[in-house]
């Protein structure tokens, strides 16, 4: 599945690409069938991974780019502008569209849906917050290195050393969850297992092969077949968190193996890559058209039929979005608070020190 040559003149993992491109489309099917008891094992499918996935994909590609970074402090500025800058924008945008006028908007609801109960757009806090802790992750393993003398030149003491900084980690986000009751902090704490396993995939030979290992397919095949019908997400709770949690596990490795062993047409692959390049702003406007879901239903077309309709419509929505966010790359200004995207707009540089 992999474009050499995309993969050269881009420096892109086509692949990682395709997958974002998946979890995207998952996003937009699943808000079309949320909330319609015909549709609830499709939903209840759906939502058991595909934001596993998602962080899974965003924790692979935060250690690349922090390999990339110039330091520390230039990497948590990039990444504020590239996640937090158009969540404020499009939560700022939406309501100022909605109220016509920026002092009719109810800024202390929107603190409180933001700030306090993550609500709206909750993912991009969640993903920022999991970047700060892999920057944590880090520098606590430095610091172990460094306290014990290891050098960590063996796979076994690294192995060591990055499992205990991974649990220090999420001591450190578990605490700031029981002392300040917010709800982004529970929402880290809930993905951090498929966020810092992409981090172990990622500097980790042999999790790596163990993930691409034929026996580890299989088993994750059967514990997705095994499990898949307990799992509910619409009945909250501990056991629900940490069902969508294996499973989301699950279609990591079998959705990576599909990746590497399965050969899609060009045009398929393009176009699932297009949409993982763009898959943010897939991400963001899904609530705007649940208003009009009602307008998709068609009277006598079944069940089946129904679904089919939706995967149809779906692909066209994540088309569309994908060209609105390439055309929005073109304005610099509206490039940078829309998107999220820097490059050729500003060179950040907070600070030379901090690196891996």
């Amino acid at each position: 599945m992999r474009d050499t040559e995309v993969e050269r003149k881009e420096g892109r993992n086509v692949s990682i690409d395709v997958l974002k491109g998946v979890a995207a489309f998952l996003v937009v099917l699943g808000h079309f069938v949320a909330g319609k008891e015909e549709y609830h094992r499709l939903f209840n499918f759906i939502y058991s991974f595909h934001m596993p996935l998602f962080m899974f994909l965003a924790g692979y590609t935060a250690v690349l780019s922090y390999r990339h970074s110039t330091g520390t402090g230039n990497y948590l500025a990039k990444r504020f502008v590239n996640i937090m800058v158009p969540y404020l924008f499009w939560i700022v945008g939406a309501e100022l569209v909605m109220e016509g006028s920026f002092g009719r908007v109810d800024w202390r609801r929107i603190a409180a849906d933001t700030l306090i109960g993550n609500k709206v757009y909750w993912f991009l806090p969640t993903l920022y917050g999991l970047i700060i802790g892999y920057v944590c992750y880090c520098r606590i393993r430095r610091g172990i290195c460094k306290l014990s003398g290891w050098q960590a030149a063996q796979e076994g003491i690294r192995t060591l050393i990055d499992a205990v900084s991974c649990v220090c980690v999420v001591g450190i986000f578990a605490a700031l969850m029981f002392l300040t009751k917010l709800q982004v902090c529970r929402d880290i704490v809930g993905f951090t297992i498929p966020f810092f396993a992409a981090v172990m995939y990622v500097e980790h030979k042999w999790v790596h092969e163990l993930l691409h290992h034929r026996v580890t397919a299989v088993a994750a095949i059967l514990v997705l077949l095994l499990l898949i019908g307990k799992f509910d997400f619409n009945r909250a709770g501990l056991v629900t968190s940490l069902l969508r949690m294996i499973l989301g596990m699950c279609a990591v490795v079998i959705l990576l193996q599909l990746c590497e062993r399965v050969h899609m047409p060009k045009w398929a692959v393009g176009t699932l890559a297009f949409w993982g390049r763009n898959s943010l702003m897939i991400y963001l406007l899904p609530n705007w058209i649940l208003g009009y879901g009602r307008w998709l239903d068609i009277p006598h077309f079944g069940a089946i039929g129904m679904q089919v309709w939706y995967g149809v419509v779906a692909v066209w929505v994540c088309i569309v979005r994908s060209l609105l966010s390439e055309g929005l790359s073109r304005i610099p200004v509206v490039k940078m608070l829309a998107v999220g995207k820097t490059r050729g707009i500003l060179k950040l540089n907070v600070t030379k020190g901090g690196g891996r």
